[in-house]
């Protein structure tokens, strides 16, 4: 199987490299992966589906998709991700729902409802493995008819009913599994579990019927060791008690040193045997050694059976103080499986809730898909509507388009003028300041100076002076800022905007800047020497965060 899988990736991969469809290759890698599915190889299969689901991406077909989302189920379930597992299946069987049927498409349903109901089956939600198994069973005699997912339902239903005690249907469903079988394998799988159904019902002389045949189909030591364990049990259910230690040994010899509980069914199975040819010591041995082998592997069932052989055994030879010390542990281990027993169901419970949000997100997704769906044919007549309102709109406004266009000429060529107008009516203020500002400082000098030297005119020019003095000082903001916010109306709001620490001084002085005006300027108009006002400049560059930057403060402010 293995390099069957093998060699038809190679040829998958090959026929992407040479530019084959990619459907194909998705086809090619589909054959790989669904018999190592079946037959439960999950880890061989997993790199085969990595690259189905990459090559999948650029193949927006629902089929693939719904065969991923089954491929991702089994990579879930062998994490032992319950929810998540059916939440994998059970898009991919709604994802199958969208499509046309054919053999493909109810082939793949198949197997997802053989998939979903070996995952409750594992967690003993008999139930919905068996609506799930008869579903796929249905669906396969009624379309496909494909033996080989037959046999795979068939045998999953047996090992339910074992667990379910259908005793009549175990039967009947065990002949039809052997009137449909493919391999070796089959029969062995066919032939074991019916048998197993006829040691149930105490049908003992069947049974090793069955068992024998069973053996006959067996490869692996496993497989030979399980069925001869059944056969020594019903070896001794019929009192062949010398036969059934022959049959232990044998059992011992093919599985050697392997560890897995089996083992230790077998040798308190034989200890058990022991017991009743008067065998005693050897029979405690046994029992003990079984029970060691469980308690160190973990079987706390086999540990507990095993304890339980072994109190009987002792009380049974009269040996009351081993006795009691075995019923120490005995009820010790036996609580210890009642609270595993405890944890199952409650993990069962958590399994059954797992499966309830996983259907209620189902059904919450579908909802939304329709809302979503609806919203989107909502949306689309809506724009439908408004396009066509837009063209009609457009329709009429088209005759108006060109005057619009005039007008708007018109009216920025005005708005040009008045701009222009405004800045040179506001740069023509500011100069006719600072020329105010320098004769008044000059005639404040002279009269300074007369003042010096007619000490009896002292009084009259001082009072001069001090009238001078006011009016050079007298602040006169308002018409500087009345011209410059009428050409820069959102100059101070935008770097306030930016800059929200700047003062009022520090706002004016970056309108200065912004109508070039130069350093001298700005000392004279704000009545500061130049040197403070070189200061005032080195202050705003850092509070405009331009500190160690080339760029000219005056630059800066003309963005704005």
């Amino acid at each position: 199987m293995k390099r069957i899988a093998s060699i038809t990736v190679f040829l998958c991969l090959t026929m992407v490299a040479m530019g084959s469809a990619l459907p194909d290759s998705l086809a090619v890698l589909q054959s790989v992966i669904e018999p190592l599915l079946d037959s439960q190889e999950v880890d061989e299969a997993a790199p085969y589906i990595v690259d189905f689901l990459e090559i999948s991406k650029e193949v927006k077909d629902p089929y693939y998709k719904a065969f991923g989302e089954f491929c991702m189920g089994h990579l879930e379930n062998r994490q032992n991700h319950f929810k998540e597992t059916c939440l994998h299946l059970m898009e991919a069987k709604d994802e199958l729902q969208r499509l046309r049927r054919n053999d493909d498409v109810n082939r793949l349903e198949v197997r997802i409802d053989l998939a979903l109901g070996a995952c409750y089956l594992l967690k003993e939600m008999y139930s919905q493995a068996y609506e799930c198994f008869m579903d796929g069973v249905k669906l396969n005699q009624e379309t496909v008819n494909d033996p080989h997912l037959q046999f795979y339902l068939d045998n999953n239903l047996l090992v339910l009913m074992m667990a379910t005690n259908g005793d009549d249907d175990i039967i009947a469903l065990g002949e039809r599994l052997l009137s449909n079988v493919q391999t070796d394998q089959n029969r062995y799988y066919a032939y074991a579990n019916i048998g197993v159904c006829h040691f149930t019902k105490e049908a003992y002389d069947v049974a090793l019927c069955y068992f024998d045949t069973a053996y006959r189909y067996c490869h692996s030591p496993i497989e030979k060791a399980t069925i001869l364990n059944y056969r020594a049990q019903t070896q001794y259910a019929l009192g062949q008690f010398d036969e059934a230690v022959v049959v232990c040994d044998s059992v011992l010899r093919f599985l050697g040193v392997e560890d897995n509980e089996i083992r230790p069914k077998t040798l308190i199975l034989k200890g058990v045997i022991l017991a009743e040819l008067q065998k005693n010591d050897s029979a405690l041995r046994y029992i003990d050694e079984g029970i060691d082998i469980a308690r160190k592997a973990g079987f706390l069932a086999t540990e507990n059976m095993g304890l339980r052989n072994k109190c009987d055994m002792l009380f049974s030879l009269k040996r009351y103080e081993d006795y009691a010390n075995a019923s120490v542990q005995y009820a010790a281990v036996n609580d210890s499986v009642n609270r595993l027993n405890d944890i199952n169901r409650l993990r069962q419970l958590e399994a059954q809730h797992d499966l309830e949000m996983v259907k209620l997100e189902m059904a919450q997704a579908q909802k939304m898909k329709e809302i979503d769906n609806q919203r989107f044919r909502l949306i689309a007549g809506f724009v439908i509507l408004v396009l066509v309102a837009v063209i009609a709109i457009v329709l009429l406004l088209l005759n108006r388009k060109s005057i619009l266009l005039k007008n708007r000429k018109i009216q920025e060529e005005v708005m040009a003028k008045e701009l222009d107008l405004r800045k040179r009516e506001m740069t023509a203020n500011a100069l006719v300041q600072v020329e105010r500002q320098e004769m008044l400082t000059d005639m404040i000098d002279k009269l300074k100076a007369i003042a010096d030297d007619k000490s009896a005119m002292q009084s009259n020019v001082r009072e001069v002076i001090k009238t001078f003095e006011e009016y050079r000082n007298a602040a006169t903001p308002e018409d500087f800022e009345y011209y410059f916010t009428q050409t820069h109306p959102d100059f101070y709001s935008n770097l306030r905007a930016d800059f929200p620490n700047l003062t009022a001084n520090e706002l004016r002085l970056c309108a200065f800047l912004k109508l070039n005006l130069t350093t001298k300027d700005i000392a004279s108009i704000c009545r500061i020497s130049p040197e403070s006002a070189m200061v005032a400049r080195s202050r705003l560059r850092k509070k405009l965060h331009l500190v160690g930057s080339d760029e000219d403060l005056n630059t800066f402010l003309s963005k704005y």
